[in-house]
């Protein structure tokens, strides 16, 4: 069992200058002071009944991450920038961890014209179009209505190595899974939009809002519809899932075989890697990787995000290990 707290003072981030420094590249600078706790819990069992040999490990690790302070009393600063199509995505708060999703919390869809004049004044409201919380209640969907929509930081994470052996045969497993984290899913603007006209999902069209239709998967196909695509709760989803990393198989022949053989061990084995993955997440793969983050340097301010994530590779393996 590992208890850990680690303090940093001083993170560094490239924040962005104001319009009067041209195109020169924002300098790295400390900016915040930042705290992550955490546990770290390995326990194991091994044990023989009869002829059958069993073994497992499970390791569970979970952390804590908050941003304590900013420079200049600062509540926020952003860590994405403002993207160019739907707005800013991630906003680093006081009081949260880092790399929280930003943007507006979807209610809904506009069932009518009805439900658009009864909501809060909403640029471009109309029928089958995203309906936006009024979080500050002041009648108006604005700037002031966008808020932390998503988490990227897992509530836990999970390793299980299994095995068994019997008679020569053996099996092994590592199962591994990550619970409560979010992803904000950005290839959802190419394929749930229509502002774009290639990628698009296989069934925007037969699911897509229709008039009575108030549960419908897709808003309105509208190419003037600007105002749904903007960063909000839409993107966010259920990033948890159980992955099985690796399952293998194998038969060590006995002593008889290999003396015959003049071989001091032999086995045969076949392997799967990734073999089968249980998820919500609707998106390629949810166990996102670094290498589709194209902000170099500053990975973890893109936690979470799926930007077109290259899946997992699953692989089978057939092999012998011998020796002489």
């Amino acid at each position: 069992l590992d208890v850990y707290q680690n303090n940093v003072d001083g993170l560094l981030f490239n924040a962005a200058l104001p319009g009067t420094a041209g195109g020169a590249a924002p300098p790295f600078r400390n900016i915040a002071s930042m705290t992550t706790s955490g546990i770290d819990a390995n326990v194991g069992y091994n044990n023989t009944f009869g002829n059958l040999g069993f073994s497992a490990d499970l390791n569970v690790t979970r952390y804590v991450n908050t941003i304590n302070a900013i420079d200049g009393n600062a509540s926020f600063f952003s860590g994405s920038g403002i993207d160019s199509r739907i707005g800013e995505l991630t906003r680093n708060v006081v009081g949260n961890p880092i790399s929280t999703f930003f943007g507006y919390t979807v209610e809904g869809t506009f069932a009518d014209q009805a439900d658009v004049d009864a909501h809060a004044t909403q640029d471009g409201a109309a029928p089958g179009r995203l309906k936006f919380s009024d979080l500050n209640g002041d009648g108006v969907i604005n700037d002031d209505d966008r808020g932390i929509i998503g988490n990227p930081h897992p509530d836990f994470t999970m390793g299980l190595n299994l095995g068994f052996d019997i008679a020569g045969f053996d099996f092994t497993a590592f199962l591994f899974a990550s619970v409560g984290n979010e992803i904000y899913n950005y290839n959802r603007l190419f394929t749930d939009f229509s502002q774009f006209n290639s990628n698009v999902a296989a069934d925007r069209l037969t699911n897509a809002w229709q008039p009575g239709d108030t549960d419908a998967k897709y808003t309105i196909p509208d190419v003037s519809d600007s105002f749904s695509r903007t960063s909000s709760s839409y993107y966010v989803e259920d990033g948890s899932f159980l992955r099985a990393r690796t399952i293998e198989a194998g038969y060590t022949f006995p002593s008889g075989v290999t003396d015959a053989l003049n071989m001091s061990s032999l086995r045969f084995y076949i392997q799967g890697q990734n073999l089968f993955t249980i998820t919500n997440y609707t998106g390629i793969d949810p166990e996102l990787s670094n290498v589709n983050i194209s902000d170099s340097g500053q990975n973890d301010l893109w936690q979470g995000f799926d930007f077109g994530n290259y899946p997992s590779s699953q692989m089978f393996l057939i092999g012998v290990s011998a020796n002489f």
